[in-house]
């Protein structure tokens, strides 16, 4: 039983923390999920992994982050200052 007890106390503190920190929140805003999960014990905390986050990369300038363009882009500034 302190097993249980210890997973759902970590569980419901990971969900408060992502919750808090989230840039962005799907269905309810930020404040609205926190008390979700607080008051609504283990469904609140599965909501939140479930439907809460949003998940969605975030936008940059120029379109959304692509980590291949940008080690492209990197590779070519390395070889414009090592030609230099």
């Amino acid at each position: 039983m302190p097993l249980v007890s210890v997973l759902y106390l970590a569980a419901l503190i990971v969900a408060l923390v992502s919750a808090i920190l989230a840039d962005r929140t799907r269905y309810f805003d930020k404040l609205t999920w926190v008390l979700f999960v607080l008051f609504i014990p283990i469904i609140g905390i599965v909501a939140w992994f479930a439907f809460g986050r949003d998940r969605r990369p975030l936008p940059v300038a120029g379109g959304y982050y692509d980590s291949e363009r940008v080690d492209a882009a990197d590779d070519v500034i390395e070889a414009e200052l090592e030609r230099d």
